[in-house]
């Protein structure tokens, strides 16, 4: 596999596991995203090994969303809002804080989706491209499967 495949793939992972992430709010969310988990170690045959390192890529994920939702500028954002005339280079200042953060978080949640992808065999990487692609149902409607 060549070396801009393996970019993209870890791109095109973290992208759905983060939409995945996101996705997996509200009530009981933790136990939706759990069952995603599990049936994406069944449907892919992971053993203890990669199990593990998707597990760990999952905590990776989390814990950088949570920072990120930790660190919303809700106050000033309404302080912004409060002047009579908005304060273009403050705002764009904040914008650029929040992207600055995404970049910095990046090379920690691209190494984790390496670590697990790099532990999957042909067969598995197989599976895991058509699972992309496949996308998954949306509600009750589509069986309430988890992915």
């Amino acid at each position: 596999m060549t070396k801009l495949k393996k970019i993209m793939m870890g791109i095109v992972v973290s992208i759905v596991t983060l939409g995945g992430l996101i996705a997996c709010t509200g009530p009981n969310h933790h136990e939706r995203f759990a069952k995603g988990g599990e049936f994406m170690a069944k449907r892919l045959d992971l053993n203890e090994e990669q199990k593990n390192k998707m597990k760990l890529l999952f905590e990776t994920i989390k814990t950088e969303v949570q920072e990120y939702k930790d660190n919303q500028p809700k106050q000033q954002i309404i302080a912004l809002l409060a002047e009579p005339e908005l304060n273009q280079s403050e705002a764009i200042l904040m914008l650029e804080q929040r992207s600055n953060r995404i970049k910095e978080s990046a090379p920690t949640v691209i190494a984790a989706i390496a670590d697990f992808t790099n532990s999957l065999d042909n067969n598995q990487r197989t599976q895991l491209q058509e699972i992309l692609e496949k996308g998954r149902p949306h509600g009750r409607h589509f069986g309430g499967r988890p992915f």
